[in-house]
């Protein structure tokens, strides 16, 4: 018998079910399952936001996927506060780690916001054109090879 929930697993040789992603507009970090649509109706209503696409991006050594945002925002926008605002208004697992500063949200013909090609090009600094940021703790800041370095090989806290 099963149970659609939404979940991708793989099976082990043994017949072990793991989990492996999610399927959807979702996706898990932490153990948790998180609704980009629900992410981004919060941070949307931020004064300096002009438009919010949320999506997970995989981490290389971290299981699930980690909270990163497309956001266009006014030049106005003091990121420290913003930073405030999510961890006050979201749970912790579901404020995107992440941050990609786009003069545009692309959209898709049928006025959905693309999110695949956001996915594939992850947050590696070193593929990425736009201005990227990372919650170090509770500030959002300019992330980086260095940020990047720190955060693959497990010596960054997410």
């Amino acid at each position: 018998m099963y149970f659609r929930t939404g979940d991708i697993l793989r099976r082990d040789s043994d017949g072990y079910f793991y989990f492996a992603d999610r399927v959807g507009d979702t996706f898990r970090w932490k153990s948790e399952n998180v609704s980009t649509a629900e992410v981004s109706e919060v941070l949307s209503v931020y004064p300096d936001c002009i438009e919010v696409n949320i999506y997970g991006v995989q981490i290389p050594g971290h299981d699930g996927r980690a909270g990163m945002a497309a956001i266009v925002a006014k030049n106005s926008m003091d990121w420290n506060k913003f930073a405030e605002f999510a961890l006050k208004n979201l749970p912790r697992y579901s404020v995107p780690i992440f941050i990609r500063k786009v003069p545009e949200v692309e959209i898709t013909g049928t006025f959905k916001q693309r999110k695949v090609e956001l996915v594939k090009e992850g947050m590696d600094p070193s593929t990425i054109k736009d201005e990227l940021l990372w919650l170090d703790g509770h500030l959002y800041k300019p992330f980086g090879a260095d940020e990047y370095q720190r955060v693959v090989s497990g010596k960054a806290k997410l």
